[in-house]
């Protein structure tokens, strides 16, 4: 199985270093398309022998992107745009996904999310994985679609776990990109998918007065694509609904999208979304429930952002379900919602909440449900530190230190000690019973953690550890002090640590 992975870029040379290292684990092939005078394109190229092809009208990106796939030759194209990438694991994924895959499809919808000040937010679903197909080809000026040009279905699978990040681009970039829309209106007469990338330019810097005019202007025109009205219809109500909390206006942009789209999935879910922000719970619901019976069309389908509504509908559900007392309900939404995005702060909260009071066991087995693997457990312990209690806090840090070799051993062996296992404080410090509680007081110093679970669970004739803490608990240690005594060897002074000690 050979790949080809293809990109258009333009002055941007520099920032594709993340985009090449990313393509050269996946492809065999890699097809550049320069529209403009790129600096260093061609040096940056023959270090991942890259082919690179040059066009003169920058004008026309879905030229660009077919003048790409006419110089494919692997089985299977990748079509990413300069400041995307996949994860390590999706490279993974993709791999594995591109072999089994059925004869009968043609592609892969990938989840796509912005990367913004080191956090990953949920943006929408783009086709950017399909088959080499000579009948397949782009259309559009500024803003592409891929369609079959025998007028056929393209047949997809939605991939929830293939995901690309993309990096914002800089507001002197945007700004560029918005006089670029604004000069291609003129130039083609108000093409009408440009607007689509004025939409997304203004949205991306927060002028969002002009995203509406523009989501206004394409509405009213003559474009008949159904996909790019409804993609059209959802910004607009995100807009006015989200950002905006303008209800009446979302109340008549949503009446022209259901007149239009009466069953359409992405237009139901505004529909449920407003009903649910005006406190109409019981008609909230019954739309969410039918958005979730509803069978996705897939034809000619670019960019499906219903994919991505699933963990917030599941989300919406469980809280309608927790304001009703329906406890056990509302865990089931909760879990699916995490089990789709398992990094959302509020619903882990959320799910927290409803099942603190049961017992340790059941809450390890839907935790665990949810959260497999050392980043996502990392992340449910930085959530719920103050929360969870210390015996689960103890199995996850047990488990990121013996699976993923995790190196914590002065938390994990507070955790023994709280837990009232003093044998398991033991042999995680590594010496004896007197040490490892002058350890523990030298840590609870530290950490301000109170004299109470000291003499809590230091035994009477240890005394002069909790004295010992009454004396230095005041004292103001700066930060290399405090270095020092974060290191056992320097808070623990002994010539003999024999393990045996205490036991």
């Amino acid at each position: 199985m050979n790949i080809t992975a293809c990109v258009v870029v333009e002055n941007k040379g520099r920032t594709l270093t993340r985009w090449f290292k990313c393509m050269r684990q996946i492809a065999n092939e890699i097809v550049i398309i320069n529209i403009g005078s790129i600096d260093n394109i061609r040096e940056i190229a023959m270090e991942v022998n890259a082919k690179v092809y040059s066009l003169k009208n920058k004008d026309d990106l879905a030229a660009a992107k077919n003048c790409a796939l006419d110089k494919a030759t692997g089985d299977w194209v990748i079509f990413l745009d300069d400041n995307e990438y996949f994860t390590d694991e999706s490279l993974d994924i993709l791999k594995r996904d591109m072999l089994v895959a059925d004869d009968k499809i043609d592609g892969f919808v990938c989840r796509k999310k912005k990367y913004v000040k080191c956090e990953a937010i949920d943006n929408f679903y783009k086709l950017c994985v399909f088959r080499n197909n000579r009948n397949l080809c782009y259309k559009g000026c500024s803003y592409t679609q891929l369609v079959n040009g025998l007028q056929k279905k393209i047949n997809i699978t939605v991939l929830d776990d293939l995901v690309i990040y993309y990096t914002k681009c800089s507001s002197r970039v945007m700004a560029e990109k918005i006089r670029y829309s604004l000069k291609l209106l003129r130039q083609n007469n108000g093409e009408t998918a440009t607007l689509i990338h004025l939409v997304e330019c203004y949205i991306d810097i927060k002028h969002y007065d002009k995203a509406i005019k523009c989501c206004e202007k394409f509405i009213i025109s003559s474009n008949n694509d159904n996909n790019l009205r409804i993609y059209i219809y959802s910004k607009w109500l995100e807009m006015v609904i989200d950002i905006k909390s303008n209800y009446v206006a979302a109340q008549k942009v949503l009446k022209n999208a259901i007149k239009e789209f009466p069953n359409n999935g992405e237009v139901l879910y505004f529909k449920a979304k407003l009903l649910y922000l005006q406190k109409k719970y019981t008609e909230a619901e019954q739309c969410f429930k039918e958005i979730l019976v509803l069978k996705t069309d897939n034809e000619n389908l670019n960019a499906s952002m219903l994919a991505g509504r699933y963990a917030d509908i599941y989300a919406d559900l469980g809280r309608l379900y927790e304001l009703k007392g329906q406890n056990n309900r509302a865990i089931k939404n909760y879990v699916k919602s995490l089990q789709i995005n398992c990094f959302n702060n509020d619903i882990l909260v959320y799910l927290y909440r409803q099942i603190n009071k049961l017992d340790d066991i059941y809450k390890i087995e839907l935790l665990n449900s949810i959260y497999d693997g050392q980043n996502k457990i990392g992340f449910l312990l930085n959530m719920l530190y103050n929360t969870l209690s210390e015996k689960i806090s103890l199995y996850y840090k047990k488990m990121l230190q013996e699976k993923y070799n995790v190196k914590f051993p002065c938390s994990i062996a507070n955790d023994f000690f709280i837990t009232g296992n003093i044998k398991g404080t033991i042999n995680m410090l590594g010496f004896g019973l007197e040490d490892t509680y002058k350890f523990l007081a030298a840590d609870a110093i530290m950490n301000k953690r109170g004299k109470t679970q000291l003499q809590n669970k230091i035994p009477a004739v240890y005394n002069n550890i909790v004295k010992d803490y009454d004396l230095l608990k005041d004292i103001k240690i700066d930060t290399d002090n405090k270095k020092k005594y974060s290191d056992i060897s320097v808070i623990v002074k002994m010539s003999d640590r024999d393990k045996n000690n205490g036991k």
